[in-house]
């Protein structure tokens, strides 16, 4: 009998497959239509789909055991993945708000 955690990882590819398909559909819809809105919210979707990625490596790499030159583990790679993925959204901010401006 397989482990309960061994059938869980088929979601994770999947999950960044939509988001990619969804951004590219807002992406279309907002260049088509001429919206800021929409054309922000595919750029958020963007950032969406880079978490995902993050969460991808982070999230099994933190997973990991100690080891010799780890003694406490790999625990902080969610915490930084978490972390790019703020200053993503920070950077998208920024950028959506300095177009919207006029700058």
């Amino acid at each position: 009998m397989e482990s309960l955690g061994a059938g869980r990882c088929w979601w994770r590819p999947s999950r960044v497959a939509i988001g990619v398909a969804i951004l590219v559909a807002k992406l279309v819809v907002g260049l088509l239509t001429g919206s800021l809105g929409i054309i922000s919210d595919a750029v958020h979707s963007l950032v969406d789909v880079v978490a995902s990625g993050f969460a991808l490596v982070a999230v099994p790499h933190g997973a990991q055991a100690r080891r010799h030159r780890t003694p406490y583990g790999h625990g902080r790679a969610e915490n930084l993945a978490a972390f790019a993925e703020g200053v993503l959204l920070v950077i998208t901010a920024v950028g959506i708000a300095s177009r919207r401006c006029g700058g």
